[in-house]
C-alpha cells in the first residue's frame, strides 16, 4: 500500500472494546476512513442495535454512511483489521479489497482468515 495515512481506507471487524480501541488509535494516527463492523452489520449513525460505545464511535467513522455486512464493508478497503471470530473472511472477500491489501486477522485461536487464503485473495500481507 503506497498511500498516506490520511488516504487509507480501513475496515475493522469486531466492534467490542478491542476493535473500538484500535479504531480510536488509527483515527488518532490520521487514518482517513474507517468502517467498523460487528455481527449485526456496519456501524452507522441511527442503527438501533448498537450499544452506547458503538453509537459514539459510529459518529466518527463510516464517512460514506454505508450499511450492510462485512462483505460490503471490505470492498475497496486497503486494510482489514479483524478482532472478531474465526473463519469469517474468504479469499473472495479479500479479492474485492484494494490492490496489495493488508490483512491483520487476529481472532484466536483460528483467525478470521488464514494467511495462505488471504494471499490467494490478493493480500500483500
Amino acid at each position: 500500500m503506497n498511500k498516506k495515512f490520511s488516504e487509507a481506507r480501513v475496515v475493522i471487524n469486531g466492534a467490542g472494546s478491542a476493535g473500538i480501541s484500535i479504531c480510536k488509535l488509527l483515527l488518532e494516527l490520521g487514518i482517513g476512513d474507517v468502517v467498523m463492523v460487528e455481527r449485526k452489520g456496519i456501524l452507522a449513525p441511527g442503527e438501533e442495535w448498537m450499544n452506547p460505545a458503538q453509537k459514539e464511535i459510529a459518529e466518527k467513522t463510516n464517512k460514506e454512511q454505508i450499511h450492510g455486512d462485512l462483505k460490503t464493508a471490505m470492498k475497496g478497503r486497503d486494510i482489514f483489521v479483524g478482532v472478531s471470530a474465526p473463519n469469517i473472511v474468504t479469499a473472495e472477500m479479500v479479492s474485492t479489497m484494494a490492490d496489495d491489501a493488508i490483512v491483520f486477522a487476529m481472532a484466536n485461536p483460528p483467525p478470521e482468515i488464514m494467511p495462505d487464503e488471504a494471499r490467494k485473495g490478493g493480500a500483500r500481507i
